[in-house]
């Protein structure tokens, strides 16, 4: 029995996906559960696996694709002896919830429609892992082609009617013969070419550009969307004097980074200060709900990433139990992973705090929003040489770096947040920071 398995229900906010890698290629034998692909939505990469036994026959989608929840990717032939999950029925969906440990259940003679990729809007959608649709003829991939062909972008609706682009004409090199803006565009240089128009050549560059939206930014924009609307957002910066770890890092980075293979930066300290501040301030490791406020008492704190897709936040669990050089490898390893998409679900969720190092950017000054759930996040901004009256009056060279901090004021008052970002301060300028951990104190 031939069937095609399609991009599955991934949650409630999740539409689409980029199908980012194949893991099988046509001709490849596949296990129940095995995964054939690996799709970046929402910022993280996701397998998607196989609902049955079998072989894989055709692969739909390019790498590289966006696609919608619901469309084909793969078209794949079912081993012989394979039990029917409609129990030989294909009248009727068997609605039984899935059980721990299933991908899914099938889904037989119904077309994709929308974000969740099906007509009948009662099916039980929050159960629905995976799902897969008879593929009986050449007839369904006409019907897709069909689907996408004509459901074109706004980019390239604009393009079209400014310069009475028929697109009938046009063959589409996106996923299922879609039509892209690079093909419009090809089209009527094309013809420009042949009737030697600048005219529409110089009022095409001069026009504004529109940028289609990744699924990454939008789910951006929704965070903070949610974040401005529903909490009250107080804000409040203190100075840090930094001399002391600029000399001490420097006089052991090299040393370190022999030893641990990694460089040595001032944000595992500003890590390991700030989880101890947590310890002792526990009311800003919480989230507010009507009820009450929830005070968490594992501290996962998580880290903002700049990344070519957009701001990711992974997430280092009960950060609390951690060694400094445990800070610094696993914030190196969650970087990594999150600048090369390879993040997976369960490491950017739960965090209780964010610290976000705006400081490497140059930043001075910042007002961070606060990812909903959360009453707090930190920012650590450039180290910045100032000349500073010292306490005998005399005036002295010091490295100064301005944290800033926003913070839920339903949970917290501006006291609260005061004191927090005091203890962080006495922390950073500690000289006895790093005892215990290298052996030497700061050179202050």
């Amino acid at each position: 029995m031939k069937n095609i398995v399609s991009l599955p229900y991934l949650g409630e906010t999740v539409t689409e996906g980029v199908l980012r890698k194949w893991l099988k290629q046509p001709g490849d034998s596949v296990e129940k559960f095995e995964f054939l692909a690996e799709v970046l939505t929402d910022k993280v990469s996701i397998e998607v696996p196989s609902p049955l036994p079998g072989k894989v026959i055709a692969l739909l989608v390019n790498e590289g694709d966006t696609i919608p929840i619901g469309m084909p990717i793969l078209e794949m032939e079912i081993s012989e002896g394979t039990v029917d999950p409609f129990n030989g029925t294909t009248e009727k969906l068997d609605a039984t919830p899935v059980a721990p440990g299933k991908t899914g259940i099938f889904l037989k003679d119904l077309e994709p429609l929308g974000p969740t990729g099906v007509k009948d809007r009662d099916l039980p959608m929050q159960n629905l892992q995976s799902r897969s649709v008879p593929f009986k003829s050449e007839e369904f991939r006409d019907k897709r082609n069909g689907w996408m062909r004509h459901k074109y972008s706004p980019v390239v609706r604009r393009i079209a009617i400014e310069y009475a682009v028929d697109l009938n004409t046009i063959i589409g090199t996106g996923s299922g013969g879609r039509i892209t803006k690079k093909d419009v565009l090809l089209h009527i240089e094309s013809y420009k070419d042949k009737k030697g128009s600048a005219v529409q050549s110089q009022n095409l560059s001069e026009d504004p550009e529109f940028v289609l939206t990744t699924p990454a930014r939008k789910s951006i924009a929704q965070i903070v969307e949610n974040s401005v609307a529903v909490i009250p957002q107080a804000w409040m910066m203190i100075e840090v004097d930094m001399s002391g770890l600029v000399h001490y890092r420097e006089a052991e980075k090299k040393g370190f980074l022999e030893r641990e293979g990694i460089q040595l930066t001032y944000f595992p300290f500003a890590m390991l200060v700030v989880v101890s501040a947590l310890k002792n301030h526990q009311l800003i490791n919480s989230t507010w709900s009507d009820e009450g406020i929830i005070v968490k008492k594992a501290i996962n704190l998580g880290i903002a990433v700049a990344t070519t897709n957009g701001i990711m936040v992974p997430v280092i669990k009960n950060a609390g139990n951690l060694t400094f050089r445990q800070l610094a490898a696993e914030s190196h390893r969650l970087i990594m992973m999150a600048r090369q998409g390879e993040l997976k679900q369960n490491e950017i969720i739960d965090g209780t705090f964010t610290l976000n190092n705006t400081g490497a950017f140059g930043s001075v000054l910042s007002r961070p929003l606060l990812l909903p759930g959360q009453s707090g996040m930190l920012t650590t901004e450039s180290i910045v040489n100032r000349a500073v009256v010292s306490s005998d009056g005399t005036i002295v060279p010091r490295a100064i770096m301005n944290m800033c901090l926003s913070f839920d004021h339903r949970v917290l008052d501006g006291a609260d947040a005061a004191e927090f970002l005091r203890t962080v301060k006495n922390g950073l300028e500690d000289p006895l920071l790093v005892t215990g951990l290298e052996g030497k104190k700061l050179n202050v």
